[in-house]
């Protein structure tokens, strides 16, 4: 409670950014997962509709990438770091060791050292301190390395190309175009289907007016 300490702020201000990117770079990677579980529900379905009379491929096809948006939409929310493991990221993607992640640790282990030190505390490098005073003041100094260490470090996080699921995605795609432009047999026996139903439906309707009729003749 209270302030905190301002290079605890400035520690935890200079690693929103890179927060940011590692956002993006995780959106970046589950859509490409997206579109390769896309590219190969379409080619699944439509293979199958080849061999099975499927009269409602083209709305389930409509319908996979509407699932599919949705489901990246979640993935992305779920897909948001935490401070914590922004600051392990840059730690492991910047070589920094464990500086980021040990200071934002020590905040949470010593929060009497996460605020701003008193003015009458001893001076950080006074040798002359007890065992409390010694440990904030190693608290205070390592939080002040890693934030010379954060600001030394470049852009990092840039999206990737993801290339297991993008490479499925583009063969999945391709070998899709051959499926789709190609005749399908099975549309002759959904049209044989849908003429019989309709065959079926008008005898029902003449059915039901003879029917009508009868009853009619039947009163009089």
């Amino acid at each position: 409670s209270g302030p905190l300490d301002p290079a605890l702020v400035a520690v935890r201000a200079a690693l929103v950014p890179h927060q940011r990117r590692l956002w993006l770079r995780r959106i970046v990677r589950r859509t490409w997962v997206a579109l390769a579980i896309l590219a190969v529900a379409e080619l699944v379905l439509w293979t199958v509709a080849r061999f099975i009379p499927l009269e409602a491929a083209p709305v389930i096809g409509a319908g996979f990438p509407v699932l599919a948006a949705i489901g990246l939409l979640i993935a992305g929310i779920r897909a948001r770091p935490s401070l914590g493991e922004t600051a392990i990221a840059v730690d492991v993607e910047g070589g920094l060791g464990d500086r980021v992640s040990s200071a934002m640790e020590l905040a949470v282990g010593f929060p009497a050292s996460a605020t701003p030190p008193a003015d009458d505390a001893i001076s950080l490098d006074d040798p002359a301190a007890d065992e409390a005073q010694e440990a904030d003041r190693f608290v205070r100094r390592q939080r002040r390395d890693a934030l010379a260490s954060l600001r030394m470090v470049p852009t990092l996080f840039k999206p990737r190309f993801s290339r297991s699921p993008a490479l499925t995605a583009v063969l999945a795609s391709l070998l899709l175009v051959p499926v789709l432009v190609m005749p399908n047999p099975q549309d002759q026996i959904i049209a044989q289907q849908r003429d019989v139903r309709d065959a079926a439906d008008r005898q029902a309707e003449r059915l039901e007016d003879l029917a009508d009729e009868l009853d009619s003749k039947g009163e009089d």
